[in-house]
């Protein structure tokens, strides 16, 4: 289809636009210290180390030291899970017209502002994903507004789990869908100047601290919708405190997802909402088949569970939810590089990197009586450290 310029044709062009952005929270919080300018391909993979916890000994005085336990070096692959691309072409008579016009480069610069925003975008929702699937658990309540109490108590109750799954309390960040941001706002904490001991946020609309939280927003924020399964029970051979694969059976056959919240009744009361986390297929039970099992294994984000369960335990698949996240910088790490281009005569390349630090290809092609451009992005995100990640449900 052929491009159409009358909105920007000479005697319509007023003022330069300036282009819209949406929050991009998530890739402001999380480390990208994995990002470079060296060229990658679709599904290289970047290695994390991870160690575990050791398990604790006591200590006998001898006359000789005793060997130290065992220890299996263990990492988390961390890949370039997509690369996309926005394209567009101009023929000759359009650049002529463009450049006759003296219009041409802030046409440009406005198409590869936009190109970029599309990709950010795309890079900042596929972050969003990843730590939802990779997170170990969630408070507040789905499908409800995090700050509709008018308090902070699903900060704190954030802040708490996370603090005993062991994360540090410095660089840690809270990322918000615009709904929980709006109502946060509107918080007397954040209004008034008797309670929030500045008129900053007030004032600015921008947000301090909460709790040892780094608050940020995103346009981004995923709605995660459950699977279809249901009347799944613990299988006979039960589970352990701290195992994260768990074993079910009895279900309806639907399907399981990575980002359910299962939560288990019966026994001992066990009031913690588990994240079922993505362990490398849609179906997180694992049968291998789209349409889920009435019996498989699933994946809780460690540190797996708190609480043992045995023979027929009741678990539930709870209900869709914003996923706003609560979590430690260095628990996700993010790839967001060029990809590698050929050398091709008719292909002149160059790399940019906005004013986020996000890194882009930028193709210009020639080609019959017109020329193309492409603007590609390549990244990949992965939660390394899933105790340090938590859901706060909206």
């Amino acid at each position: 289809m052929p491009n159409v310029f009358t909105a920007i044709q000479p005697v319509l062009f007023e003022a330069a636009q300036i282009v819209s952005q949406e929050a991009i929270g998530f890739l402001d919080a999380i480390n990208l210290d994995f990002s470079s300018t060296k060229p990658v391909a679709l599904g290289d993979t970047c290695y994390v180390p991870y160690a575990g916890v050791g398990a604790l000994e006591t200590f006998t005085p001898a006359a000789v030291t005793s060997e130290g336990a065992a220890s299996t070096a263990s990492s988390v692959a961390v890949q370039i899970q997509a690369i996309k691309k926005i394209t567009w072409n101009m023929t000759g008579e359009q650049i002529l017209s463009l450049e006759n016009a003296t219009m041409n480069q802030e046409w440009l610069r406005q198409k590869i502002a936009q190109a970029m925003r599309a990709l950010r975008n795309a890079a900042e929702a596929a972050c969003g994903v990843a730590l939802l699937q990779g997170a170990s658990r969630a408070v507040g309540t789905a499908g409800t507004n995090p700050f509709n109490a008018a308090t902070l108590v699903n900060i704190t109750a954030a802040r708490k789990q996370l603090r005993m799954n062991g994360a540090p309390n410095s660089d840690l960040h809270l990322v918000m869908d615009l709904t929980a941001s709006e109502a946060l706002l509107n918080l007397g904490v954040v209004q008034n100047f008797y309670q929030a001991g500045t008129a900053a946020q007030l004032e600015k609309g921008v947000f301090l601290d909460k709790m040892g939280f780094k608050m940020h927003e995103s346009g981004n924020v995923a709605t995660h919708v459950k699977g279809g399964g249901a009347n799944y029970v613990i299988e006979a051979a039960g589970a352990s405190i701290g195992d994260g694969y768990v074993n079910v059976d009895g279900g309806n056959s639907g399907t399981i997802l990575a980002g359910d919240i299962v939560t288990f009744a019966g026994g001992t009361a066990d009031t913690n909402n588990y994240v079922v986390v993505n362990n490398g297929t849609a179906n997180a039970v694992s049968t291998g088949t789209a349409s889920g099992a009435a019996a498989g294994t699933i994946y809780l984000g460690r540190p797996g569970l708190k609480i043992a369960k045995v023979n027929d335990q009741a678990m539930t698949i709870g209900n869709a939810y914003a996923g706003n996240l609560a979590f430690h910088k260095m628990s996700t790490v993010g790839i967001i590089r060029q990809p590698q281009m050929p050398a091709n005569p008719t292909i002149a390349t160059t790399m940019i990197t906005d004013e986020f630090g996000c890194s882009y290809l930028l193709c210009d092609i020639a080609q019959y009586g017109q020329r193309s451009w492409e603007l590609i992005m390549a990244y990949g995100f992965r939660v390394v450290q899933q105790e340090h990640v938590v859901i706060m449900m909206g």
